[in-house]
């Protein structure tokens, strides 16, 4: 494991002299501020992560950072800064770049989806979602074409190669205050703590960094929150959901008052999972699901156990930025205390995290609840080619006992040319 960890101290050089040739050209006064910069980094991190941050520091002295005299006249200093740091936060690593310049210009960034056709003139936005706009391919700001700006090649690579590296990035702005870019990933692509439970008498894998606490629903105090249960810990609403739900499984009408509940805080999302039972912690090595899985909603990988048991795992991230499937209303076997409310942002700042693209949205899991034999579905069709017959009838078995409909080749026999 230390031998895959890297310094960013190695990449900081490269920041500072990427921000300093922009800020010279374009006759900008700059300091950047390092913090953290010994903190250490899985090897595949700390390369796909270069150029997105390379990126962001441009960005930075680029569209953010205004010349000496406008920030003179703003009440500012004439000198920029535009701040590297990171950190650990457990066993997860938050790198962000932030900069005290004159933060996102939301009428531009309206104004341009307009001109790209990305929304109508007459439509009406929040400030989050005009933020996202930032993130999509081909989206620039910029008025004149440049080296550091309006090329197509922005903020989408960057949220790309975020989710890429199963990790989320979170962009907050201030007019006149600045913004800051904030990603976090976890330490190691390699080796994960993780937390195996068992919901609807299947096997999953749950990230330990995304767990706050565990508990039983009865050992928490019982609060609502817009008519929805919910559970109060330090003071911090925890909205109840059914894993079950999200993985398009079989889910109780009701939460018994025993129930086992997981408290994660996943990509923004603060909730009281409900699960049947926890089945301990284990370090495991996660591996992909290749390139036929690799967009599968809500899925990091999988593991294989000791026992040979390959189990799921889960990407909670993406997972709760989707609604849940099945029933909407969710009965409580507990009496409810009172009500809470949530606190909404400041004004004038805009908290934005980025979700998962909508190309993948919908892209749910769904396990059959038993092996056996089940009415086949419209559209569920395969043919099952290979060049052994036994190969052949094992596979088609397999998957008629699944639900799909299987039509097996025939054998070929090719004479060659003459």
């Amino acid at each position: 494991m230390k031998t895959r960890l890297v310094p960013l101290s190695q990449l900081t050089p490269r920041l500072y002299q990427a921000a300093r040739a922009v800020a010279v050209k374009q006759g900008k006064e700059l300091e950047f501020v390092r913090e953290g910069e010994a903190t250490e980094v899985d090897r595949t991190v700390f390369e796909e992560i270069s150029g997105p941050l390379l990126h962001l520091v441009r960005n930075a002295v680029n569209h953010a950072i205004e010349t000496p005299e406008i920030r003179i006249r703003k009440g500012k200093s004439p000198v920029g800064q535009v701040k590297f740091s990171a950190a650990y936060e457990g066993n997860q690593i938050v790198i962000s770049v932030s900069d005290d310049g004159k933060g996102l210009d939301r009428e531009h960034i309206r104004h341009t989806a307009i001109a790209h056709g990305m929304i109508r003139p007459d439509q009406q936005l929040t400030e989050k979602d005009l933020v996202s706009f930032i993130f999509t391919p081909g989206f620039s700001t910029a008025d004149v074409l440049s080296e550091e700006s309006g090329r197509g090649v922005g903020l989408d690579v960057v949220g790309d190669t975020v989710s890429r590296l199963r990790g989320t990035i979170v962009v907050e702005s201030m007019p006149e205050k600045g913004t800051t870019f904030t990603m976090i990933f976890p330490t190691s692509l390699a080796i994960q703590r993780a937390m195996m439970v068992r919901v609807s008498g299947q096997q999953f894998v749950i990230p330990t960094v995304h767990v706050e606490s565990i508990g039983r629903f009865d050992n928490f105090k019982h609060v609502t929150i817009a008519g929805r249960p919910a559970v109060l810990v330090r003071n911090e609403p925890y909205p109840i959901l059914m894993l079950a739900q999200y993985l398009s499984l079989p889910t109780p009408r009701t939460i018994e008052e025993k129930a086992q509940l997981i408290l994660v805080n996943a990509g923004g999302h603060r909730v009281a999972l409900v699960i049947d039972e926890i089945k301990g912690q284990a370090d495991i090595v996660m591996k992909n699901l290749g390139p036929h899985l690799r967009q599968v909603h809500g899925i990091a990988g999988a593991s294989v156990l000791g026992n040979g048991q390959v189990v799921l795992v889960l990407e909670l991230n993406t997972l709760l930025s989707t609604r849940m499937k099945g029933p909407a209303h969710i009965g409580v076997a507990a009496p409810m205390s009172r009500d809470t409310t949530v606190v909404s942002e400041p004004s004038g700042t805009v908290k934005y995290q980025r979700e998962v693209p909508a190309s993948r949205q919908g892209i749910i899991p769904t396990v059959p609840s038993s092996p056996t034999a089940s009415v086949p579905e419209r559209g569920k069709h395969l043919l099952v080619v290979d060049d052994s017959p036994s190969v052949r009838r094992v596979v088609s078995n397999m998957l008629k006992q699944h639900g799909w409909e299987v039509q097996m080749a025939r054998d070929w026999c090719l004479k060659p040319w003459k």
